[in-house]
């Protein structure tokens, strides 16, 4: 019984004298264990102590619509007021831009917005269908909060080169800019997490929304250190 007195106590001395570097480690949501305990927006917000947040996800992950819905209306609540996300304000021949997106967001009114886009750049279904991104319905919520939405990737289609100049080098950069001129929630894909956190490093807070596993790479080594950064960074979960 002594032994375990002992050990309790001396774990209480290490805390209380590391306590700081403890704290300072929690609300950097950067390089914790996998093990670490998930977050609810409301826990998130309060360790981000009012900085920006970068949450990384799936586009195509309708958990992860919902985690980041949720985080939306907490966020409202704390005085945030602007959504970032990941596309340039221009379109392609191929794709759709945030101009266009939101004038076809428009379009759907309060009715349901249909999961199939036939603009977007997510990989088709096993019928063939491309999927929406998530960011309709992340918008949505932002434009009925009385939200601002801005662009955070200017360089957005570099990523058709299919390089890691293309996908990372080209774009991070600029990512970073945008985020750092006002306070936002920002969502972009999961890979982008470890770029932005070498470039902005505890100047916001990170967190994802998605699940995140080596699998997810499909054995191209240009995302297998993204992806097992982002596996490092604490998952949001419902309240």
């Amino acid at each position: 019984m002594w032994k375990f007195v002992v050990a309790a106590a001396t774990l209480v001395i290490v805390f209380l004298l590391f306590r700081s570097a403890i704290l300072e480690l929690l609300r950097g949501f950067v390089r914790i264990s996998p093990s670490s305990p998930d977050l609810t927006p409301d826990e998130l917000l309060g360790l981000a102590r009012g900085r920006s947040i970068v949450v990384g996800e799936h586009h195509g992950d309708a958990n992860a619509r919902g985690l980041v819905n949720a985080l939306l209306n907490a966020a409202h609540e704390r005085g945030y007021r602007v959504l970032g996300v990941e596309a340039s304000w221009h379109s392609v021949p191929e794709h759709s831009g945030l101009e266009e997106e939101l004038t076809v967001l428009h379009g759907f009114g309060n009715g349901p917005i249909s999961e199939h886009d036939p603009r977007s750049a997510l990989d088709p279904d096993e019928h063939g269908h491309q999927q929406r991104m998530n960011r309709y319905w992340q918008m949505r919520v932002a434009l009925r909060l009385g939200w601002r939405i801005v662009p955070i990737d200017p360089n957005h289609w570099s990523w058709q080169d299919q390089s890691p100049k293309g996908y990372f080098d080209d774009r991070e950069p600029a990512m970073a800019e945008c985020i750092r001129e006002t306070r936002m929630i920002a969502v972009c894909g999961y890979g982008h997490l470890q770029g932005l956190h070498e470039i902005l490093d505890d100047y916001v807070a990170y967190v994802r929304a998605s699940r995140a596993s080596k699998e997810d790479a499909g054995g191209n080594p240009m995302w297998e250190g993204r992806i097992a950064f982002a596996a490092t960074v604490p998952i949001l979960r419902f309240s």
